[in-house]
């Protein structure tokens, strides 16, 4: 139970995601642009702790997967680049105000998704890991078709 502590920032992303997502149901399109602010704070929170927790040399649960140098210099590249593409797309108008927080929910999620990635051990954590990149990226990539 003690190294799921160390899954604390892919867990803090994802649960942004999920409440990016239905504060977008329910907000005003007018407001909308309130949530890629929200995904760019959250997004740069769970930076700080991946800096946080740069020392660690850890595997979790069991040898499913593992916390180490490579791994966190993974997950700082793939969270700064997440941050950038929030902030660049702030003004993005492709993106109508009603979609903004599907948007900025399925873009952390695959950097939730990234993140897993780049320290799996496992072949299940693996391929899990890899449908939450696939299916978040596919559903990104029909976004601008009208």
């Amino acid at each position: 139970m003690a190294n799921i502590i160390l899954l604390n920032p892919e867990i803090i992303l994802a649960s942004a995601g999920l409440c990016i997502l239905l504060a977008g149901a329910f907000i005003n399109e007018n407001r909308a642009r309130l949530l890629f602010h929200f995904g760019t704070i959250s997004a740069a929170a769970v930076l700080g702790m991946v800096l946080s927790q740069a020392a660690f040399f850890a595997y979790g649960t069991g040898t499913m997967w593992i916390l180490d140098p490579g791994a966190q210099l993974f997950k700082f590249i793939i969270l700064a680049a997440t941050v950038f593409t929030l902030l660049l797309s702030v003004n993005y108008s492709a993106i109508q105000p009603r979609h903004i927080g599907t948007y900025t929910a399925l873009l952390l999620w695959a950097s939730c998704g990234m993140m897993l990635l780049s320290g799996a051990m496992d072949f299940i954590y693996l391929l899990i890991s890899l449908e939450l990149i696939s299916i978040s990226c596919f559903i990104l990539t029909g976004f601008e078709q009208k």
